[in-house]
C-alpha cells in the first residue's frame, strides 16, 4: 500500500467521529440528520442531512478513505446558448469578500496539496469540488470556494465577466474589430470536433423546446449575446443555498465542514427556486446541417450520422443499465451486429451506440465518415441488424459477458488518478438532483443480479425492441462536410462586427473604450502582500520530507525481472508485462502500435474474435496492449527506448485466467483477415482524424515537438502522433493494392517483438504464488542488442498542421541537459503566472503551460487559443518572467508543485507508477533526492532556471496544429504547413 503522506492534521479529532455516532433528528450546526444507510459494495455509509433553515441537502459518504472530497453543486438550468452558468463557473473564482485577489482559484493552485482542485458546467448544475489528503487544506480550500460561489466580486464589476466570458478587441487604429473571452476560446475549441456539433445539433432536436436543448457551455454564436445584468441576475437566482447540493467523501473532518458551512448558510432564509425541467415530450423529428472542412479538401465519405431517441428517466436504473449492455451488444467491437451489417456493405468507416442526458436519458447511434448519400442507407442498415438479431434472440453468452465487464468495472471502482470521491460525488448527481435515491447508485449488485435473469427471460430482446424499434422518440441529424464553411462564417462575423463598430454612437464609443480600460486594469492587477495574505495557505513545513514510496520488491521468476506490487486493491489481482521493441524502424514501430490497439479485438488461432472477446469479458475485468516510450527518468538523456506493455487484471478467484488468455493473445493473434484488418485500419485512421481538434491537438502538438530534442518522444510521435496519423493514411490509401503485405507487416511487427520476450513482469502482491514465475515462462526474455534499443531524437523542426476550428494549440519543446526538483517548481510557477496571465488572461486561449520530465523533455503548450503565433513569442520571455518572480515569495509554489507530482493513485494508478519508474530506471533515491530539491527551492534556484531557460532559446521546435486562419497568422514561426487530412 502506498504510504500515507500524512495523517489528518489540525482536524484529526473530527476525521475519528464517523457516521456510527450519528442517528436520525440529531442536529450539528443548523443541520439535520434525515438518515443513515449501509452502502455494503462500497464499504460506506451514507448520511443524508438538511439544513434546517433554507432546506440545502448534504450527503456524507463515510469510508475508510484518508483522500476527501468536498463539493457544493447549484442547479443552474439553461435559458439559452449564451453560456451563462459556464462563464459564472469560471468568474465566481476570479475575487471574492473575503478574498479579494484577481484570482483565488490559482493562488490556491500554487500553495495547496490538493489531489483535485477545479469546477464544471454539466447540462443543468454547476459543480465545485475539491479533493485533497489533508484536513488543513481541506478546509481552507472549501473556505475560499464557499466565498467565490455566494459573495464573488465578479457581480459588483463586469470586468471578470468580459475576460472569462467575452468582450470585443480592435476597432481602433485601422485594427478590425474582434471577440475574445477564455470561454469563448473555449467553446470554439469544443465545437472543433465535429462530432461535438453533431452532439449539439443532436441534442437541440432531441430537446427541442427544453432546457436540455441548450448548449450549457454556450455556443460560440450566441456568447456574445449575454449582457453582464443578465449575467448578475442568473447568479442571484440560483446561487444560494436552497438551490444547493453538498457533497462529502471519506474520513472528512464533518463536524468543522459543517461548522464552515454554516457559517455561510445561515446568512441565507428560504427561497423558493424554479429550476424544474418539464420533460421533452417523445416526437420524431429530422435535421441536415453543415460542418466545416478545410477549403480544399475532398468531402467524399464525410458525413456524419447522429440518432437519438429517449427512453426513461434517470432514476430507471435498471433500465439505464441495461441501455448501456444493449448499445455494447450492437456497437461494442466489428463483430457486433450493427458493425458487421454496416462494414459488410461499406457504409461507413466507424460507428457506435452509447446512452447519454440528464434528467431524461436517451440512446444515441453515431456513424462516422459515411459514404455520399448513404445516410439513410446506414440507418435502414442499422435498423435491420437490430429487427434481425430481436426475432433471432440474442448471443446469451456474450450478454453475459458484457453484464460480467460491466459489473467488474463497478466494483472495482478504479478511476486512475481521479479520486474516487469525486467519482461518487458524479454518481450521486446522476441521481440526487432529480429527486432520486443518491444511495442507488451505489447499490448496483442487485441490479447486475436483475439483469442477469434478463438474459435468462430473454427480457433484453423485448427490451431493445422497445427503445430502438418501437419507440416514439427519434432525431435523426445528418451533418455534411462543406469546404471553406469556417471562413465564410469568419467572413460574416468580421463583417457584423465591423458594421456594428461603424455604426457606434459617440456615447457606445466612449462605453466601449471605458470597458477596454477596465478589463485593462483588471488584467494588470497586482494583488498586494495584504491581500494574498488573506489566503489561507499550507505551509510547506506541512509536507514531510520523506516522499510517498510505493512498496515493491524483486523476486525470482525466470529470465525476466519480476516485480511484485503492493497495492490497495480488495480482491483483484493485477498483471503488466513489459517487451522492449526494436526501435531502428519507424514505420515498424508505428505498424507495432496499431497492432497493440487491435489485440484481443482479432481472432487467435483457436478462435474467432466475438469467442475470444467473450472470454476475456467474462473473465478478465481489464485487459489492454499498448506500445510505450519510456525515457530516462534517473538523469536527462535524449534518446529513448520502447516497449510493448500488456496489463490485465482480474478477481483473484480467476487470477489464472490471466496466465491462460495472455499466451494466447500474444502469440496466436490472427492478423491476416485483410478485411478485419482494413476495416480497423480505417477506424484507427477516423478516430485520430477527428480527435486532433480542439483539446485533442495538444497531445499531438508536444509529441511531435518533442520529436525533435526527445527519442521518447519521438516514439510517441510515432506510436500515436502525427507520424503513426500519417503511416495508418498512407496505409489506408494504398490498403487494397496489397492488404497480404500489410496484414504481414503488422503481424511481423507484433510477432517479433513478442518473440523478444518480457523483460519484466509485475503483479500485484495478492497473486497467487507463482503466478510471475508461469507469466515469466510463457515468455522467455531474449535481451536486445544496443543498436535496437535506443531511439535518438528526430532534430529541430518548425512544423505547423491545419484541421477544422477557430483555435490552435502551440508546442514548443527543448532538451535540458539537467532538470532538478527546483526546475520542476519554476515550471509550475511559469504555469500558473507568466503564461496563465499573458496567454490564458490577456489572450484568451484556454490555457498554457511548462512541463519539464525527469528525462530532459521541457515543452511549453497552449490550448484552445486564438493567437499561438503570440504565445510562442510568450514562452521566450519565460526567463525575465522567472527571474521577476523570484523576486517575491517563493515558497508558496513549492506545495503546489509537490501536489501536482503526486496524484492520487487508484490500485491500477499504482501499479501503472511502478512500471513507468522501473522501465525508466528511476529509483527511490531519485525521488527523494527530487523531493528534497523541490522543498528547498528558493529565488536563487529560480533565477538559475531561468539562465537554463535563456540558454536553450533557439534550439527549441515548434508545432502548432489549428485552424487555418490561426497558422496563417504565424507563418513566419514555422517552415512547413500541412493538411492533417492529405
Amino acid at each position: 500500500m502506498m504510504k500515507e503522506l500524512f495523517a489528518c492534521g489540525a482536524a484529526a479529532a473530527s476525521c475519528a467521529a464517523g457516521a456510527v455516532h450519528f442517528k436520525p433528528g440529531d442536529t450539528m450546526h443548523g443541520f439535520k440528520v434525515v438518515s443513515l444507510e449501509k452502502l455494503p459494495d462500497i464499504a460506506a455509509t451514507l448520511v443524508k442531512m438538511e439544513y434546517s433553515s433554507n432546506g440545502a441537502e448534504l450527503l456524507w459518504l463515510d469510508r475508510d478513505d484518508d483522500n476527501m472530497t468536498f463539493a457544493i453543486a447549484f442547479r443552474t438550468v439553461p435559458e439559452d446558448d449564451t453560456g451563462v452558468a459556464h462563464i459564472l463557473e469560471h468568474s465566481v473564482l476570479c475575487g471574492s469578500r473575503k478574498y479579494p485577489v484577481k484570482e483565488p482559484f490559482v493562488e490556491l493552485l500554487k500553495s495547496s496539496f490538493a489531489t483535485f482542485i477545479n469546477a464544471w458546467t454539466a447540462s443543468d448544475h454547476t459543480a465545485y469540488p475539491v479533493c485533497s489528503r489533508d484536513a488543513t487544506d481541506l478546509l481552507n480550500l472549501m473556505d475560499v470556494y464557499l466565498d467565490a460561489v455566494f459573495h464573488p466580486l465578479s457581480v459588483e464589476s463586469p470586468a471578470a465577466f468580459m475576460q472569462e466570458g467575452w468582450h470585443f478587441e480592435g476597432g481602433a487604429d485601422g485594427e478590425p474589430p474582434s471577440i475574445n473571452g477564455i470561454v469563448y476560446s473555449e467553446m470554439k475549441g469544443a465545437f472543433a470536433d465535429p462530432r461535438s456539433a453533431a452532439m449539439k445539433e443532436l441534442e437541440r432536436l432531441l430537446f427541442d423546446g427544453n432546457a436540455y436543448g441548450f448548449v450549457s457551455g454556450g455556443d460560440p454564436e450566441s456568447i456574445p449575446s449575454l449582457t453582464f445584468e443578465k449575467y448578475v441576475d442568473f447568479h442571484k437566482r440560483h446561487y444560494h443555498p436552497s438551490n444547493a447540493k453538498v457533497f462529502i467523501d471519506g474520513k472528512a473532518p464533518v463536524n468543522d465542514i459543517l461548522a464552515k458551512l454554516d457559517s455561510f448558510f445561515s446568512a441565507f432564509p428560504r427561497k423558493e427556486i424554479e429550476t424544474s425541467i418539464p420533460p421533452a415530450p417523445p416526437r420524431k423529428a429530422s435535421r441536415t446541417v453543415a460542418y466545416p472542412i478545410e477549403k480544399d479538401e475532398d468531402p467524399s465519405g464525410r458525413a456524419i450520422v447522429a440518432d437519438g431517441r429517449l427512453f426513461c428517466g434517470c432514476n430507471d436504473v435498471i433500465e439505464r443499465c441495461a441501455a448501456d449492455i444493449v448499445a455494447d451488444y450492437f456497437t461494442d467491437s466489428n463483430d457486433a451486429p450493427v458493425m458487421k451489417a454496416l462494414f459488410e456493405k461499406n457504409l461507413c468507416d466507424d460507428a457506435s451506440m452509447w446512452t447519454a442526458g440528464a434528467e431524461q436519458t436517451y440512446i444515441a447511434f453515431f456513424a462516422e465518415n459515411v459514404r455520399d448519400g448513404m445516410a439513410d442507407e446506414v440507418r435502414r442498415t442499422a435498423r435491420s441488424a437490430v429487427e434481425n438479431a430481436i426475432s433471432s434472440g440474442f448471443d446469451r453468452e456474450r450478454l453475459d459477458a458484457l453484464v460480467s465487464k460491466a459489473e467488474f468495472g463497478y466494483r472495482e471502482s478504479d478511476f486512475g488518478t481521479q479520486p474516487r470521491g469525486l467519482a461518487y460525488f458524479s454518481a450521486a448527481m446522476d441521481l440526487w438532483p432529480y429527486g432520486g435515491d443518491p444511495a442507488a447508485a451505489f447499490k448496483l449488485s442487485g441490479v447486475f443480479d436483475e439483469l442477469r435473469r434478463w438474459i435468462a427471460e430473454g427480457r433484453f430482446e423485448k427490451f431493445a425492441k422497445k427503445i430502438l424499434l418501437d419507440n416514439p422518440s427519434l432525431a435523426a441529424v445528418t451533418l455534411l462536410p462543406e469546404p471553406g464553411l469556417a471562413e465564410k462564417r469568419d467572413a460574416a462575423l468580421a463583417a457584423s462586427l465591423a458594421a456594428a463598430h461603424a455604426g457606434r454612437t459617440a456615447e457606445e464609443k466612449r462605453a466601449a473604450l471605458a470597458d477596454a480600460a477596465l478589463l485593462d486594469a483588471f488584467r494588470n492587477k497586482t494583488d498586494t502582500a495584504e491581500e494574498l495574505a488573506k489566503l489561507p495557505r499550507l505551509p510547506v513545513s506541512a509536507i514531510p520530507v520523506e516522499p510517498p514510496l510505493p512498496e515493491a520488491a524483486e523476486e525470482s521468476a525466470g529470465a525476466a525481472k519480476s516485480i511484485r506490487v503492493k497495492t490497495h486493491a480488495e480482491g483483484i489481482v493485477y498483471a503488466t508485462l513489459a517487451f522492449p521493441a526494436d526501435v531502428s524502424n519507424g514505420e515498424k514501430l508505428s505498424d507495432l502500435a496499431f497492432a497493440a490497439n487491435i489485440a484481443g479485438d482479432i481472432a487467435t488461432k483457436r478462435r474467432s474474435a466475438l469467442e475470444l472477446r467473450n472470454d476475456i469479458d467474462s473473465n478478465l475485468g481489464r485487459f489492454s496492449t499498448a506500445a510505450v516510450s519510456v525515457g530516462d527518468g534517473g538523469k536527462p538523456d535524449p534518446r529513448g527506448s520502447a516497449y510493448l506493455v500488456v496489463s490485465a487484471a482480474a478477481l483473484e478467484s480467476k487470477a489464472d485466467e490471466i496466465a491462460r488468455l495472455l499466451p494466447e493473445i500474444l502469440r496466436e493473434s490472427d492478423f491476416g483477415d485483410a478485411r478485419r484488418i482494413g476495416d480497423l485500419q480505417k477506424q484507427h485512421r477516423s478516430s485520430m482524424e477527428f480527435a486532433i481538434g480542439g483539446l485533442g491537438a495538444i497531445k499531438f502538438a508536444k509529441s511531435r515537438a518533442g520529436a525533435a530534442v526527445s527519442g521518447a518522444a519521438a516514439l510517441d510521435d510515432l506510436f500515436d502522433g502525427i507520424s503513426a496519423l500519417r503511416r495508418l493514411q498512407a496505409c489506408d490509401d494504398s490498403f487494397d493494392a496489397d492488404p497480404a503485405g500489410r496484414c504481414g507487416a503488422i503481424a511481423a511487427a507484433f510477432g517479433e517483438t513478442v518473440a523478444n520476450g518480457a523483460e519484466y513482469v509485475f503483479v500485484s502482491a495478492n497473486a497467487p504464488a507463482g503466478f510471475a514465475a508461469r507469466l515469466s515462462a510463457a515468455f522467455p526474455f531474449r535481451a536486445p542488442g544496443p543498436a535496437t534499443r535506443f531511439m535518438q531524437p528526430r532534430g529541430r523542426a518548425r512544423e505547423a498542421f491545419v484541421c477544422p476550428g477557430a483555435v490552435a494549440a502551440a508546442a514548443k519543446a527543448f532538451f535540458m541537459s539537467e532538470v532538478t526538483g527546483s526546475d520542476i517548481v519554476a515550471a509550475r510557477l511559469l504555469s500558473l503566472e507568466h503564461l496563465w496571465n499573458e496567454i490564458r488572461v490577456v489572450g484568451g486561449a484556454y490555457g498554457a503551460s511548462l512541463t519539464e520530465t525527469w528525462s530532459g523533455l521541457a515543452e511549453y503548450v497552449s490550448w484552445n487559443d486564438p493567437t499561438p503565433g503570440r504565445s510562442l513569442s510568450v514562452y521566450d520571455r519565460s526567463g525575465d518572467a522567472l527571474r521577476k518572480a523570484a523576486e517575491k515569495d517563493v515558497s508558496r509554489y513549492i506545495v503546489g508543485a509537490v501536489a501536482k507530482t503526486e496524484p492520487y493513485l487508484s490500485p491500477s494508478a499504482e501499479m501503472s507508477l511502478v512500471v513507468g519508474r522501473t522501465l525508466c530506471g528511476r529509483t527511490p533515491d531519485d525521488v527523494r533526492r527530487a523531493r528534497k530539491e523541490m522543498l528547498s527551492a528558493d529565488a536563487g534556484a529560480m533565477r538559475r532556471a531561468a539562465e537554463k531557460l535563456d540558454a536553450v532559446r533557439g534550439s527549441e521546435s515548434v508545432c502548432i496544429i489549428g485552424g487555418k486562419e490561426q497558422i496563417e497568422a504565424c507563418r513566419d514561426k514555422v517552415d512547413s504547413i500541412e493538411s492533417i487530412r492529405p
